[in-house]
């Protein structure tokens, strides 16, 4: 069923480019806010959260972006998925500054961290195992441990064969 809503949605979303391209993106925003909003209202009568996570090619492109929604869809039982590789995106060489504004315009509403790493590829980067890349994670642990010193973070990209020497090495990054 998945499979099968996301075809409909790219589908629908392919539509909305070609019909409006000049107001693709502010659609497609009006759509995700309205959508949130009703998620928000949801998540505060029953007492849970809603976690949102940017993505440098989708909706919540930028922290920027996530600040914006953030801000038009005020409800405390939102929160950020934190997750600095899928904002980063090809952007390596800006990592360290997408990660302090992220930190800086919404670290207070982060309520989940996300870890995978960053590799070059033949066909530009990749995501992989946490640790071993390009990205700076060290300094994402120091930097997380000041403003959210209790969050979880959740480990992507990582299998069984390699898990126990990845949560080796990202302790000994982490102290």
């Amino acid at each position: 069923m998945r499979g099968t809503h996301g075809s409909h949605r790219k589908r629908r979303l392919n539509h909305l480019s070609a019909a409006d391209p000049e107001r693709y993106e502010e659609i497609g925003w009006q759509t995700f806010r309205s959508t949130l909003e009703e998620l928000a209202e949801e998540a505060e009568k029953w007492g849970v959260f809603v976690g949102i996570e940017g993505v440098s090619t989708h909706t919540l492109a930028s922290p920027q972006h996530m600040r914006r929604i953030l801000d038009e869809v005020p409800s405390s039982n939102i929160g950020v998925v934190f997750d600095p590789c899928n904002l980063i995106g090809q952007d390596v060489s800006r990592q360290d500054e997408i990660v302090d504004s992220s930190l800086d315009l919404f670290g207070d509403r982060i309520i989940l961290a996300h870890l995978k790493d960053i590799y070059a590829g033949s066909e530009g980067y990749r995501h992989g195992v946490p640790g071993g890349g390009l990205f700076h994670t060290a300094d994402f642990f120091r930097k997380l441990q000041a403003r959210k010193p209790m969050l979880d973070v959740s480990l992507e990209e990582i299998t069984l064969p390699v898990f126990n020497e990845t949560v080796a090495l990202l302790h000994s990054l982490r102290s």
